[in-house]
């Protein structure tokens, strides 16, 4: 039995190494292909120009945007690289557009250009479709989104007086009094901290403790102000999820973190082989939606190992909020995504048990009050029969739970609209009384 796992397990080392080394191969090619196009085709204009001068229209109506500017309206930024963050600024645009209407002109600027698997290259226009498709599904005009490598193109572009952001750039240089960090998870894992490599001087808290960073509750860095707003991505519109599967029955979802110390070990002992066996479920292997070629090479190595089983299937760009209102149960190991699932749907929820070294953290601290269950792989079967027989969460269970973890459960889209606005009236204020005391001043 030992030399039978110890062999799956070989195979299964060899067959990711091969993957991997084909996808080098396959990426190499594809540069190489691009930058003749680029060269030859375009005459060395780069790609994200390319894709500027083919929509003319969008184009126009852009910079139509930028010149429909008034002297009152305030400028809000929103940076961003990974294309999904958008999941949890678009409800809070939504709320700004309907709450302050004419107050603020917003302008989404992505920075996927900066990303290694997207780059200024022929990849880019897969990127910006994910991007396009986001905007629709809110009913957001696209004309609010621009490329970093796009505002040099547009005359009179706007500097911002605020700026939100969900993660690190380390090449976005923009100069701005006022930023907002906006987390892009409800529950941080045991190594997250609020950042550091980036300046801000408000963050947007969506957790109450014990469910929220550890520093919190120390105490911070006192000229940094936390709001207590809530989790807006719960406000985030869905857009119809049809799961294709040969048979209708039960959906459960496995969405695995990015942790190769997880994933790999998960494989090994056997995850689908459960999967395999249980053919009476229909199983979703949700993977985060990176851009990363490790996720890819995940990705190509699960694929390889389902692919005889048709009650089994993957998916990277659907998004949990789109496919879990027609599932069962979730699968998961640490992270967010686990507490985020629970939350939203008040479906159950089945933890794999990890190594003591990612222990501490809000995400597990969520995992031991709120699991349905928690098992290694080779419990896995009987936990997941257990939670399919339970059912969804009685609302009394699911209203209890909400009211403990997050703030503002069904405004915070709203909140973080009017904290914004508070932020902009108070430096408009000041900004007033200054310039009132000067003037008096100097008469």
């Amino acid at each position: 039995m030992k030399a039978g796992i110890t062999g799956i397990r070989l195979f299964q080392t060899l067959l990711y190494s091969w993957l991997k080394i084909f996808k080098k191969i396959a990426d190499l090619r594809l540069k190489i292909l691009e930058n003749l196009a680029q060269r030859w085709i375009f005459d060395g204009v780069s790609w994200i120009e390319v894709l500027h001068n083919a929509n003319t229209a969008l184009s126009k109506e852009k910079q139509i945007r930028i010149d429909g500017i008034t002297d009152q309206q305030k400028i809000i930024y929103f940076t961003f690289r990974e294309y999904h963050f958008l999941d949890w600024f678009l409800p809070i645009y939504r709320a700004l557009i309907k709450r302050f209407p004419d107050k603020y002109a917003i302008f989404c600027i992505d920075f996927g250009s900066t990303l290694r698997n997207v780059g200024n290259r022929y990849a880019y226009w897969e990127y910006h479709q994910k991007i396009l498709q986001r905007f629709s599904i809110h009913k957001i005009s696209t004309s609010a989104i621009f490329s970093d490598q796009e505002i040099g193109l547009y005359t009179r572009f706007p500097a911002p007086d605020l700026i939100i952001t969900s993660e690190t750039i380390r090449k976005e240089l923009f100069t701005c009094k006022n930023r907002i960090y906006l987390p892009h998870y409800c529950v941080p894992k045991a190594k997250d901290t609020l950042p550091k490599k980036i300046s801000y001087n408000h963050v947007f808290l969506p957790t109450r403790p014990p469910f929220t960073y550890p520093e919190i509750s120390a105490g911070i860095d006192s000229e940094i102000s936390i709001h207590q707003v809530g989790y807006p991505k719960n406000q985030s519109q869905t857009q119809p999820f049809t799961p294709e599967f040969d048979a209708d029955q039960p959906l459960v979802i496995y969405a695995p973190s990015l942790e190769e110390a997880l994933i790999f070990p998960a494989l090994k002992a056997g995850i689908l082989d459960v999967f395999k066996k249980m053919t009476d479920l229909n199983f979703m292997i949700k993977l985060h939606p990176t851009l990363s070629s490790k996720m890819q090479n995940v990705r190509r190595l699960i694929e390889q190992l389902t692919r005889s089983s048709s009650h089994i299937k993957i998916d990277s760009l659907t998004s949990i909020q789109d496919m879990g209102s027609q599932s069962t149960a979730l699968i998961t190991d640490f992270g967010s995504v686990g507490a985020e699932f629970r939350l939203r749907f008040l479906k159950r929820v089945i933890y794999l048990k990890v190594p003591v070294r990612f222990e501490g953290g809000a995400d597990l601290h969520f995992r031991d009050q709120f699991a349905d269950e928690v098992t290694h792989v080779d419990g896995l079967e009987k936990a997941i029969r257990a939670v399919v027989k339970k059912g969804d969460l009685k609302p009394s269970e699911g209203k209890e739970m909400i009211q403990q973890v997050l703030y503002h459960p069904e405004t915070a889209d709203q909140y973080a609209a009017d904290k914004i606005d508070d932020i902009l009236s108070i430096d408009t204020q000041l900004k007033e009384e200054m310039s009132g005391t000067r003037y008096h001043t100097s008469n």
